[in-house]
């Protein structure tokens, strides 16, 4: 098959011939029909990056069409359509058994992350048990569009949120907007985005914000007081101390944004506010459950951040782009174009 190849930090990938995935015991292998580029792939494989093995394939975003099942598979059918979260598990142990397989506790094996193959191939294997078969009604730029509204969820349902509950999200990429989503739809009172230009003010007023800004000052303005919950999505030296900043007294600040690089915050700011800052790592297969309900139901929004689809084969040349600066929203790769 054909797929993206990690060779090392700061070079681009590399698009090359390899074998086929096998499905082992409990796992399937899917035809990768759509795989979003994810802006954490881009920091990890900077120069200064965290980096990962040699010959690693990564992509995590992906949707795909069941081709081969491995020995004791019964969940889903050769033909179905699935997205799966990227990580295998043992299967046994409590976090597994409770859909959590990201911190499992015996092996915490990810697609894309080592010798496992990712979304951007052609083909990926993925545990069964893991996976979430696509209503007929949900398109395969949707199916992958699941998993990172799955970290958005996730990362909103680290907070309380009610009618009263005034919410800011600094980012407006696909994380901040499905934080709006997200808080909407769990009945945030007034919501504001704000990001460094205008460029998604539409997409962040169609998902579900009160108010776009870019400007921080004008936060407590626009939701006639300070914040209860701040979402930090960018991910950069800095922002969480400007969630901090402009956070309420008593409020929660949860990171959602993927920070590689140390980051000092104002720790009297902290104490002063009593504020409570939360992470979120990834999410478990609920999220993945209810993503794919509410798009199935016809939730209006999530399509917006689609900007375009590739080929695999311009895939090295978009994450050096981004490096230097997309416009685009959400980016998706089909490996067969």
């Amino acid at each position: 098959m054909r797929a993206a190849i990690f060779l090392e930090p700061g070079e681009p990938l590399q698009i090359a011939e390899v074998p086929d995935p096998s499905p082992g015991e409990g796992e399937i292998v899917l035809r990768v029909n759509r795989c979003g580029i994810c802006g954490s792939d881009v920091h990890m494989t900077a120069k200064d990056g965290y980096g990962f093995p040699r010959g690693s394939v990564l992509g995590h975003e992906f949707c795909g069409e069941v081709v081969a099942l491995g020995k004791a598979v019964e969940s889903v059918r050769l033909g179905d359509r699935v997205t799966a979260l990227p990580f295998f598990g043992c299967g046994t142990c409590d976090s597994c058994r409770g859909g959590e397989p990201g911190w499992c506790s015996v092996t915490g094996r990810a697609a894309g992350f080592g010798s496992a193959p990712g979304g951007y191939a052609q083909f990926v294997a993925v545990a069964a048990r893991s996976s979430v078969i696509l209503p007929g009604g949900i398109s395969d730029d949707l199916g992958a569009l699941v998993e990172p509204m799955a970290v958005a969820l996730h990362g909103t349902r680290r907070a309380v949120i009610n009618s009263e509950t005034r919410v800011a999200v600094l980012g407006a990429g696909p994380i901040g907007l499905g934080a709006a989503f997200w808080a909407r739809r769990l009945g945030a009172g007034r919501i504001a985005v704000i990001a460094r230009s205008q460029r998604n003010s539409g997409l962040a007023m169609e998902v579900g914000a009160d108010a776009f800004l870019t400007n921080t000052d004008e936060v407590a303005d626009a939701l006639g007081g300070a914040p209860h919950v701040v979402f930090e999505c960018v991910g950069i030296p800095g922002m969480l101390d400007k969630a901090i900043k402009i956070a309420g007294p008593r409020s929660q600040v949860v990171v959602l944004g993927f920070c590689t690089h140390p980051d000092a915050i104002d720790g009297a700011a902290c104490i002063l506010k009593e504020v409570t800052i939360a992470y979120s790592k990834t999410y478990g297969l609920d999220d993945y459950v209810t993503v794919v309900r509410a798009l199935e139901a016809g939730a209006e929004g999530p399509a917006a951040m689609i900007s375009r689809v590739e080929p695999l084969a311009q895939l090295p040349g978009l994450m050096e782009a981004m490096r230097r600066g997309l416009p685009d929203c959400k980016i998706q790769i089909d490996p067969w174009a």
